[in-house]
């Protein structure tokens, strides 16, 4: 019995929408891997590295991807097409960077409340600084995340991604996370800011503006910049979202 690659694809995929295979899977010592194929849709299906792309050899490679078959099944099943984004919220779909550069993926924070601000190195309201890190700490074992956005929209932030990390470290010891300079205003935002706006009816008006996300991923609360963050109106949305 003779066996194309499209084949079993199919039949992994026919089985076990919205699934795809995994990268790899182990099954009674076999290992079958797989990888995009250059130019094609289907991905390569490898056995114990011997590649299989194409017309699948007869008889014994045949046999022992329908011996595994069930696994493959199973495994491609219970694998998201995405798995990184699988059940993620639209508004915490976004893949972002940290002022370090490294990937700042907001679905991690998914099920937690989490407090977005717009900040800015040399504005009259950056003093807030001291009190989203005080926020941070407190909260920070029962869930709470603050995520910082450097934006120079308002014409008060510094130059570069270094500098503001620095700043930031030097003067206020911030801990939490803080995403790389971002647009959060008029039709040049960010895809995340526009989402916080549409969702508020509410775009930040100036720096240290506040969303507060709740841990469901849909619903948003907004401050303006001269709501403290740990002021009666964040701490009274704040509190009954955070974990016991």
């Amino acid at each position: 019995m003779l066996l194309t690659t499209g084949e079993v694809i199919g039949v992994l995929r026919g089985r076990s929408a919205p699934g795809v295979l995994p990268e790899s899977i182990h099954a009674d010592g076999a290992e079958f891997r797989t990888k995009p194929l250059s130019g094609a849709s289907a991905p390569e299906l490898s056995l114990a590295g011997a590649s299989l792309t194409g017309r699948l050899p007869p008889r014994k490679s045949s046999a022992m991807i329908l011996r595994f078959l069930p696994a493959l099944l199973l495994a491609a099943a219970i694998v998201p097409a995405d798995a990184s984004a699988a059940g993620c919220p639209p508004l915490l779909n976004h893949k972002l960077k940290t002022l370090d550069g490294k990937p700042l993926d907001l679905c991690q924070f998914e099920n937690r409340p989490i407090l977005v601000v717009n900040t800015a190195s040399k504005c009259g309201f950056t003093p807030q600084f001291e009190k989203l890190e005080g926020l941070y700490r407190q909260y920070k074992d029962k869930g709470l995340v603050v995520v910082g956005f450097p934006s120079n929209d308002f014409r008060q932030e510094l130059a570069t991604n270094q500098e503001v990390g620095e700043f930031c470290r030097m003067t206020y010891g911030v801990q939490f996370p803080m995403a790389e300079k971002t647009s959060v205003t008029g039709e040049g935002a960010s895809a995340f800011y526009k989402q916080l706006a549409a969702a508020t009816q509410e775009a930040p008006r100036w720096n240290f503006h506040k969303y507060l996300i709740a841990p469901d991923g849909r619903t948003v609360y907004s401050f303006q910049t001269q709501v403290e963050p740990d002021s009666p109106q964040v701490m009274g949305k704040l509190q009954g979202m955070l974990a016991k």
